[in-house]
Order: C-alpha cells, then sequence, then structure tokens
C-alpha cells in the first residue's frame, strides 16, 4: 500500500481476461496494447515460483490521474468499450470482461455519482462493474 498526499482518489481499468486466449492474442483482437498485462503460465508472486497464473490479463488503465472522479474514470474507459464492441463481442466466448474500480474518500465516508446515461451505456456493453473501497489512507499497489 501506498500512502497519498490527497486522502480522496479513484480509478479505474477495463480488465479481458483469458485461459484460452494469449495476451497477444487479446491485443490483436483489441488493436490495442494493454497498459498493463500478464501471460498464462507466468508467476505469480516471487516467494513461489510453481505458483503460475492460469489465465493471461489485458488491462486498460485511464489516462486519468488519480484525482479525477470515478465516473469520469468510467466515462473513459466506456468510449473505448463502445469504439470496440464488435472486438469485444467476438472475444466474450473466450473471456472475461469488466471493469474494475478503486476508490477512497476523504473521510472514510461519502460516495460517487454514475450517471443513468453511463450506467445505460455499461449495461448496454454488458460489463460487470467492480468497485473496491479503500480507507482514505491506502492505495492499492499498482
Amino acid at each position: 500500500m501506498t500512502t497519498h498526499s490527497s486522502d480522496k482518489w479513484a480509478r479505474a481499468s477495463l480488465r479481458v481476461a483469458s485461459a484460452r486466449l494469449s495476451l497477444e492474442d487479446i491485443t490483436a483482437a483489441l488493436e490495442t496494447p494493454p497498459t498493463r498485462g500478464v501471460r498464462a503460465g507466468s508467476p505469480i508472486g516471487r516467494l513461489d515460483p510453481t505458483h503460475v497464473r492460469q489465465e493471461s490479463i489485458w488491462l486498460l488503465e485511464t489516462s486519468l490521474g488519480e484525482g479525477v472522479s470515478l465516473d469520469a474514470h468510467l466515462e473513459e474507459l466506456t468510449s473505448f468499450a463502445e469504439a470496440h464492441v464488435q472486438q469485444m463481442v467476438q472475444l466474450r466466448p473466450s473471456c472475461d470482461l469488466d471493469m474494475r474500480c478503486a476508490f477512497a474518500s476523504e473521510s472514510g465516508q461519502g460516495g460517487f455519482v454514475i450517471s443513468s446515461n453511463l450506467l445505460r451505456r455499461l449495461g448496454q456493453l454488458e460489463l460487470e462493474l467492480w468497485i473496491d473501497l479503500f480507507p482514505p489512507e491506502l492505495s492499492p499497489t499498482r
């Protein structure tokens, strides 16, 4: 965990995971390199190199900073997904596709708003939305 200068932050990523397709296959299908990616068969941690990932994971993180609202992060990712909807439909039988978000408020109490329009767009894309809430003084390590 890392400490932030501001206790309020948000970030999000589009995640495509597959036990059948390689990271390179997913990248080629989406015609976009991932912000981060891992290959199936790669070690999960440093302590036990025999513990390996069972799936390849392609992640697209937003270009926005952590001080920007969560709905702005989701808007950016939704626009990307809408522009690549045909590729995502083709990937769906072999992949899990979702959006992953992390959020912390200044005091530990608080929230965010996702507009009905953005919720409708997310629903049309058939993407699960995962939201992790964190205490204000902590950020998950990257």
